[in-house]
C-alpha cells in the first residue's frame, strides 16, 4: 500500500498537481488512506467508495464480525496458492477452461443472484479471475498485492486524517462489510459524511451510478 501511495504522489508531481480531490474504491480506499497521512498537502478531500480500515483480511467475506481464524487462513493460503498453481501448472489449466467457457460461465451465472439480489458478482467474478490468473507473474503478484493488504495497519492513524471525507457503503457488500466503511467514518480526524444505501453491493459503482455520482456532486460542491 506504501508503494502504491508513492506511486500516485509521484503521478501528482509528474503532472504539476498541488491540490487533488481523491476518488478511491475497494483496494483504494486503504492506497488513498496511506497517501493521506504521507502526503497530508496534497488532499483537499476524499471519496471513499466501500473499502475498509486496512488489515483487509479480517473483514473481506465476513460481513457481521471476524471469524476466528479466518485471517490466519487466507493470508497462508495466499502464500501457498502461487507455489501450489504456478509451480505445478494448474493455474494455466484453469485459466484455458475459464477463457474457453467463459460465455457459458457468465450466463450460467446470471441465474444466481447475490444475498440481496444483485447479479453484478458472479459474471464479473468470473472476469475477475480470468484477469487474475492471465500468467504466472500475474498471479503471484495478485496474491503478494492481496497479502500487503492484509498487513496494511492504519487503524489507529486515521485520526492523523484532516481531509474531508464522503464514505459510501453498500448494506448488503459481504465483500468489504458496511461495518468497515462506519468505522472509517467514525475515526477520520476531518469532517465525513457516510452514505449507506441498502441497494448496493460491493460493485455499488456499477449498480447505481447515476446515484453515486449525485452524492459525490454535492460533497465536492460544498468542498468549494
Amino acid at each position: 500500500m506504501e508503494k502504491s501511495a508513492a506511486d500516485v504522489s509521484a503521478l501528482a508531481k509528474s503532472l504539476s498537481i498541488e491540490r487533488a480531490s481523491l476518488l478511491c474504491w475497494s483496494t483504494g480506499v486503504q492506497v488513498g488512506l496511506q497517501l493521506a497521512l504521507d502526503r497530508p498537502d496534497l488532499i483537499e478531500s476524499m471519496v471513499l467508495i466501500q473499502g475498509t480500515t486496512g488489515e483487509a483480511l479480517t473483514c473481506i467475506g465476513q460481513p457481521l464480525c471476524t471469524i476466528p481464524g479466518m485471517p490466519t487462513m487466507m493470508a497462508r493460503g495466499l502464500v501457498l496458492a502461487p507455489a501450489v498453481l504456478v509451480g505445478r501448472g494448474y493455474r494455466q489449466a484453469m485459466y484455458s477452461f475459464l477463457l474457453r467457457h467463459g460465455a457459458r460461465l457468465e450466463s450460467l451465472s446470471r441465474f444466481m443472484l447475490w444475498f440481496f439480489g444483485t447479479d453484478f458478482i458472479f459474471p464479473i467474478g468470473i472476469r475477475y479471475a480470468q484477469d487474475m490468473l492471465h500468467s504466472d507473474s500475474h498471479f503471484t503478484n495478485y496474491c503478494g498485492y492481496a497479502e500487503g493488504l492484509g498487513r496494511h495497519k492504519i487503524l489507529q492513524r486515521l485520526p492523523e486524517i484532516k481531509a474531508p471525507a464522503l464514505v459510501v457503503t453498500g448494506t448488503p457488500d459481504f465483500v468489504t462489510p458496511a461495518r468497515c466503511s462506519y468505522d472509517l467514518a467514525a475515526r477520520l480526524g476531518g469532517p465525513a459524511e457516510l452514505f449507506d444505501d441498502f441497494s448496493g453491493s460491493h460493485y455499488y459503482i456499477l449498480e447505481e451510478p447515476h446515484k453515486l455520482a449525485r452524492e459525490m456532486t454535492r460533497f465536492l460542491a460544498q468542498r468549494r
